[in-house]
């Protein structure tokens, strides 16, 4: 079973036969009332959207997680204003929709179509459906409506 941390900034995963709880991917901040926000016009390294192996991915308030029905899962970056997704047969994080969100406050961002010359772009983005093969259906929070992507897979 994965879990996002949206204040720890990691994915975890909890092993319901063993009842174990290990962090896959992000980093917790050093300090835990550092939550990447309103801090420093710079991103501390705990932060960001940098795709990577395990821990050494970043994320912003990861919100929710949908099941890609392979064992990975759909993790929505929910102040990156990105929807990632993590492989644990690689520990793997990428990013699959959204543009990567770069001001640090807790403003929303205008949420727009994709167009043949744009990426779509979310307006913190909460939750995530995977509608298999190729449908991921995104609770775009701040935009107040739900955004259906097509993924190349």
């Amino acid at each position: 079973l994965f879990i996002t941390e949206a204040n720890n900034l990691t994915v975890r995963a909890l092993d319901l036969d063993a009842l174990v709880v290990t962090t896959v991917a992000g980093k917790a901040p050093a300090d835990p009332r550092h939550f990447c926000e309103n801090i420093s016009p710079v991103l501390p390294p705990e932060c960001g959207a940098d795709d990577g192996i395990g821990t050494a991915a970043r994320f912003r308030f990861p919100f929710g997680v949908a099941d890609d029905t392979q064992g990975g899962a759909f993790v929505v970056d929910s102040h990156n204003n990105l929807i990632r997704h993590f492989s644990p047969s690689t520990g793997a994080v990428t990013s699959v929709a959204g543009v990567q969100e770069t001001v640090l406050d807790d403003f929303g961002r205008p949420s727009l179509e994709s167009t043949p010359t744009q990426a779509g772009t979310f307006s913190h983005p909460s939750h995530a459906l995977f509608l298999p093969p190729d449908r991921l259906l995104v609770a775009d929070r701040s935009a107040n409506c739900i955004r259906e992507v097509t993924l190349a897979r």
